[in-house]
């Protein structure tokens, strides 16, 4: 798999095969221009030679440095033109994927959203192995608003869509101190598992030589897929009203974990998530209570957060997981936001559910992000390593709970 990086400055796209065209034509530009120099140094020798042979190695004199010259501009505009070719080759192929489907059996879309929206049961039944659907999809759920849709549920009989107090209660962690995140890959590991009934957040202090305190908090998926909220504030009302701007249970149970384990407001955090996680992760670092210099979510449909100044924004998507595209419409590319893209790795075609969504894909596509050399991915985990100073980390794990409703929750693991 080859991952590409979007956003982040004047470098749009650049991946592994991007930098290998640009080597090749660099390579081809010297090779023309030291012939150039040859053939200059012969058409000196040859001044007295028949005209025939003069007027050719002029001919091949000019051809040559032309193209070095075009080699040389083909390098550039490779880059200047490869993000907006991409983005326009994935809609035109999304426009025409949903044209073809919709031709066909509209039932199999509406399952579709059912599964992943409503029904947890509907959601481990359905299989997303068809790529080519999961795409139409993601194009699809890209024009709608699919929170302001849903939003209006909670004027309707009954408790849809009703966010509740929320409470957090420490657990005991297996570990109570462990080395820092040395990179992507140890971020996905530590965002807590979505399960009923397990800790959703993970809190790490850091105590800087220097008497500054850093923090870390990771926020789990969605367990709770009802629209109906019971006690797990990790449910389908927080994933509503959070990718709608409100206060969502899950966002206000993180925060909470975060003062209950000593952090104060103005000291940084670095926010990280998953699914649902990720929605949290963006309304912390937006929140303007703590400096956030790095912001890291995985398979998050938070397209409408704008990372505030000084933070470099990290949004890592797989491009056959249709959860990205459900909070409706891509994120704008920024100088400071950057798009992690590639097909999920290590997903079969007879695996079931949402295979491309899960936190296990994700975290192989975060190891090959450590190996990479993109500059703007160096730079994320050089802010990364300097935020912990090398430092242990003081571990706590927290459990939300919403305070009012009686329902269980049922997991649809988020994962």
């Amino acid at each position: 798999m080859t991952i590409e990086v979007s956003g982040g400055g004047s470098v749009a796209v650049e991946t592994e095969s991007m930098l290998s065209a640009q080597r090749e034509l660099r390579e081809l530009a010297a090779r023309a221009g030291a012939i150039h120099e040859q053939v200059a140094g012969a058409l000196g020798a040859a001044a007295l030679a028949i005209s025939g042979a003069v007027w050719a190695l002029g001919l091949a004199q000019r051809e040559l440095a032309g193209a070095g010259r075009d080699a040389e501009t083909l390098a550039w505009e490779l880059e200047a033109a490869a993000e907006a070719y991409g983005w326009a080759e994935r809609a035109v192929g999304a426009q025409q994927l949903l044209a073809a489907r919709l031709a066909g059996p509209v039932p199999e879309l509406l399952d579709v959203f059912l599964a992943v929206g409503i029904s947890a049961v509907q959601h481990e039944a359905v299989g997303f192995s068809d790529a080519r659907f999961v795409t139409a999809l993601r194009g699809l759920a890209d024009s709608l608003n699919l929170p302001a849709l849903l939003l209006p549920v909670q004027a309707l009989p009954g408790a849809a869509l009703e966010e509740t107090p929320v409470t957090v209660i420490p657990v005991p962690a297996s570990a109570q101190r462990t080395a820092p995140p040395a990179g992507f890959a140890d971020l996905a590991r530590r965002i807590p598992e979505a399960k009923a009934g397990q800790p959703q957040v993970r809190v790490e202090k850091y105590e800087l030589p220097g008497g500054e305190n850093h923090w870390v908090v990771y926020s789990a998926g969605t367990i709770d897929w009802s629209l109906v909220p019971g006690t797990e504030p990790w449910d389908d009302t927080s994933n509503v009203v959070g990718l709608a701007g409100g206060s969502a249970g899950s966002t206000r149970a993180a925060m909470l974990a975060l003062k209950r384990a000593g952090w104060r407001p103005g000291e940084p955090v670095v926010p990280v998530g998953h699914s649902q996680g990720g929605i949290v992760a963006g309304a912390i670092a937006t929140s303007g209570v703590a400096p956030a210099p790095l912001l890291v979510t995985f398979g998050s449909p938070a397209p409408r957060v704008s990372a505030p100044a000084g933070t470099i924004d990290v949004a890592v998507e797989h491009t056959d997981d249709l959860v990205p595209a459900l909070g409706g419409g891509p994120r704008p590319l920024t100088d400071s936001r950057l798009l992690v893209r590639e097909a999920a790795p290590g997903v079969k075609p007879s695996d079931p559910g949402v295979p491309a969504h899960h936190l296990s894909s994700y975290e192989q596509t975060a190891t090959e992000m450590d190996a990479s050399t993109d500059p703007r991915l160096v730079r994320a985990r050089t802010t990364l390593a300097d935020f912990t100073g090398g430092q242990k980390a003081e571990v706590t794990l927290w459990r939300g709970e919403r305070v009012s409703g009686a329902r269980p929750a049922t997991s649809g693991g988020g994962r």
